[in-house]
């Protein structure tokens, strides 16, 4: 078996496994965000205020992190 044969059968193994690719991730951390975002929103209205600009900070910034990873797993994978 050749060197590009067996790149790719794990090329094809590994987006078997994974089911999905960029843009599937992004879409599934937009929603999750969404959800994050509603969910601190409430938060603060059940208590009787405004929602608190840490929790959304760091939410956002979580939200970045999990964006950056998701686009640099991707790209890594894309090079096996």
């Amino acid at each position: 078996m050749s060197n590009e044969a067996i790149s790719e059968l794990s090329r094809d193994t590994l987006v078997q496994l994974a089911g999905e690719d960029l843009g599937d991730h992004v879409h599934d951390g937009v929603l999750t965000s969404i959800l994050v975002t509603g969910a601190i929103q409430a938060r603060a209205a059940l208590a009787g205020r405004n929602p608190d600009s840490s929790d959304v900070r760091s939410t956002l910034e979580l939200e970045g992190i999990g964006a950056a990873t998701a686009v640099t797993v991707h790209t890594l994978l894309n090079l096996i």
